[in-house]
């Protein structure tokens, strides 16, 4: 996680999600975690490892039966939104 953020402070995009990757490998329940991965694949631009990371944490949530937790739901919910407030959002990651 701290290399994650680290790289995603630094506006490396790449490097950050493939550090978050690395780290859902091992604890795919972190969501801090499929929120940078979801945040930095945003950032590169690349909507298909975005939907892919969503799709794959909404998994693992039916999985553990469990809810989001509400910086991921802000998260989500402001993908879709032309005003999301993304330095607010990237200072919660």
């Amino acid at each position: 996680y701290a290399l994650a953020r680290r790289h995603l402070a630094a506006g490396r995009w790449a490097q950050a999600e493939a550090a978050a990757t690395t780290g859902i490998g091992v604890a795919p329940g972190v969501e801090r975690l499929w929120r940078i991965r979801i945040f930095a694949a945003r950032g590169t631009g690349d909507t298909i490892a975005e939907q892919e990371a969503i799709d794959r944490l909404m998994a693992v949530t039916d999985d553990y039966d469990c809810e989001l937790e509400p910086d991921t739901v802000e998260l989500l919910d402001s993908l879709d939104d032309p005003n999301a407030d993304w330095a607010h959002l990237k200072e919660a990651l």
